[in-house]
């Protein structure tokens, strides 16, 4: 699960949720994340940042590990919250 937010440039970009990252980080942990697309990348170092992506073609794929520590990740126990905001329109 992903969420949409908006980066100080002005671009929609997406976050993982904390149960993704620490699932990739208990697990195999070479999967990264493009804050661009959204999409998961396999193959990717866990301090990876700024990869391309293969799917978007954007220099926005970082590490799992990478993310948790930037914080970039949204609380997926928060998931009512989110929602809540996007139907009021402070998020997309």
């Amino acid at each position: 699960m992903t969420i949409t937010y908006r980066a100080k440039n002005g671009n929609l970009q997406y976050k993982p949720s904390d149960e993704w990252l620490t699932d990739v980080i208990e697990g195999d942990n070479s999967t990264g994340f493009c804050l661009a697309c959204g999409d998961e990348v396999d193959g990717i170092e866990p301090d990876a940042e700024h990869d391309t992506c293969p799917h978007c073609y954007a220099s926005k794929v970082f590490g799992a590990e990478n993310l948790m520590i930037r914080g970039l990740y949204y609380e997926a126990d928060r998931q009512a919250d989110i929602t809540q905001a996007r139907r009021e329109g402070y998020i997309k």
